[in-house]
């Protein structure tokens, strides 16, 4: 069912709308967001909208179109500027982030700006701390010019010694910048500490979650934040910053009303006020946490392998499969599967208290490559794709594998955006941006090709219509 909100009054922020025509360019696709499952028990109002629908990446209310060209572009919105993250649809709006720390809204007929909002540390600092705070920044930024050029100069050393490896003059001159490069090190970590962390994996890679009433959203600054539809701040909270080495990369999670962040811990913050209801000292990942039962109680199920209660934070199991690297799991019918390298089954614990126990039901060796992008478990078949393009097929309840398929798209690239389940077919986008969709089943059935403009993020299905967050915007693609 398609759910409608009240008119679109701009509240708030930058509320210019932008003009976003039909795009004549090659297209750009790529994100996917969704609405949680109903697997997970939780007694929501509505169907909240996130990270890959529901986490699960399968769209079942969607009638989505299988090839598109530059006429199938309905708009394009290039004011959201690039991210690795994905857009959602929700009614008549389209929410996603993008560099450094920005939230947009979009309309979702034509594209046009309605609000916009960014969140840099002086939002969640008193000002006195932020006042502080810029002194300690700009004294960094002299260190960081100076740090620069001594590292300038080791390089320069470091190439003499490759040809010179024995000359102990260079060696000491060496020796002696690396000193002063840790010197300097050591000054600049409690200066940054609100400096706006420059990651791999940027600051927005989290997708933005909506409930139908609020939409809420994680920064890789630590901050996470609320608004209304209207683009009303409803809160704003500054929870730990990331320590990944990439950056912060997992989607929150909206479950009954708390919302579940994992930065450092894994945290449950109370919807209406933002307020910290509990607190789990479980290993972060760069994958997503997911909703589950383990027994009759609602749990959070996260990429490593733990189990925590809903209700308060308690741990009721520990690494009930080896902690996925990069992916995020897929719970179904009670069932978690944790693919990368080594695809695993294992059965949830039907006891919902601490201690709960585990069992694997099948494991399965896969082609040896980084898996980046999140399974799909879809009638019966769970579907995987290796960064460098290996298509793997299982069987759901024996882990046998059903088929493999070496992608050749037309236009290279590393498959890192999760897969996407709409209607009768399965996506696979590359970061070059092209999409097979394939027709499900248990043999191989390519269906199309499309062009695709780069991403990184998935792709997102709402009634027969695709939102897309590429490198250089947002794209709405339909008949």
């Amino acid at each position: 069912m398609l759910v409608r909100f009240p008119g679109l009054h701009r509240g708030g922020g930058r509320t210019q709308p932008r003009e976003c025509g039909t795009a004549g360019v090659a297209i750009a696709v790529a994100m996917l967001c969704g609405f949680p499952v109903l697997i997970c028990g939780f007694a929501a109002a509505e169907s909240p909208v996130g990270w890959r629908q529901d986490t699960s990446g399968v769209f079942p209310a969607a009638s989505p179109p299988s090839e598109w060209t530059a006429e199938s572009v309905l708009w394009k919105n290039a004011e959201a500027g690039g991210s690795n993250s994905s857009a959602i649809s929700v009614g008549d709006r389209v929410f996603v982030c993008a560099e450094p720390t920005r939230m947009l809204c979009l309309a979702a007929d034509d594209g046009r700006l309605l609000w916009e909002h960014s969140h840099n540390y002086d939002l969640v600092l008193s000002e006195s701390a932020w006042q502080d705070a810029q002194l300690d920044l700009a004294q960094a930024e002299t260190i960081r010019q100076g740090l620069n050029e001594i590292r300038e100069q080791a390089g320069e050393l470091d190439q003499q010694l490759q040809d010179k490896p024995d000359d102990a003059a260079l060696k000491k001159r060496r020796d002696s910048l690396q000193a002063k490069i840790d010197a300097a090190e050591r000054k600049l970590e409690p200066l940054e500490k609100y400096r706006i962390p420059e990651r791999s994996a940027g600051c927005t890679t989290a997708t933005p979650l909506c409930d139908g009433e609020r939409v809420y959203a994680v920064f890789g600054t630590g901050i996470v934040v609320c608004y209304n539809l209207e683009g009303e701040r409803q809160w704003i909270r500054l929870l730990d910053k990331p320590a990944l080495d990439w950056g912060h990369t997992a989607s929150p999670l909206l479950a009954g009303d708390s919302l579940l962040v994992h930065i450092t811990a894994l945290t449950a913050l109370d919807t209406e006020s933002g307020e910290v209801r509990w607190t789990a000292d479980v290993l972060p990942s760069y994958g997503s946490p997911v909703a589950c039962r383990f027994g009759t109680a609602d749990a959070v199920l996260t990429a490593a392998g733990d189990g925590v209660g809903l209700a308060d934070g308690v741990v009721l199991a520990e690494r009930i499969a080896e902690p996925l690297q990069r992916s995020s799991p897929v719970v179904a019918d009670g069932i978690a599967y944790f693919v990368e390298v080594t695809a695993r089954a294992v059965r949830l614990p039907v006891d919902g208290s601490p201690g709960a126990m585990a069992e694997t039901l099948w494991e399965t060796k896969l082609h040896e490559d980084n898996y980046y992008a999140s399974p799909l478990v879809r009638e019966g078949l769970v579907y995987t794709v290796s960064e460098g393009r290996m298509l793997t097929v299982l069987d759901a309840a024996s882990g046998a594998i059903v088929y493999e398929e070496l992608l050749r798209f037309d236009e290279r690239g590393a498959v890192v955006s999760s897969l996407a389940a709409a209607g009768e077919y399965v996506y696979v986008t590359n970061e070059a941006g092209a999409t097979k969709v394939l027709r499900a089943g248990r043999e191989y059935d390519e269906v199309a090709e499309n062009p695709l403009a780069p991403l990184r993020g998935s792709l997102h299905f709402a009634d027969g219509r695709l939102f897309v967050r590429t490198l250089e915007g947002v794209y709405c693609i339909g008949e």
